[in-house]
């Protein structure tokens, strides 16, 4: 999950407390809101860095 640090509908550490239990997911916050428009480099870096973890190498 890519959730941006000022999220009206939820900060990163509310998500990761939901996703508690579920070793196969992860929060990265990022800068910005919901819209996660603020710094799409971060946003790229973040999925990024969710891919290289779940995929195979």
């Amino acid at each position: 999950m890519v959730q941006g640090e000022r999220d009206a509908f939820g900060a990163p550490a509310d998500v990761a407390a939901v996703l508690t239990g579920r070793p196969s997911a992860s929060v990265y916050a990022v800068p910005g809101d919901h819209s996660l428009k603020k710094n799409p480099d971060v946003v790229g870096a973040a999925a990024a860095s969710w891919l290289a973890e779940v995929l195979p190498a």
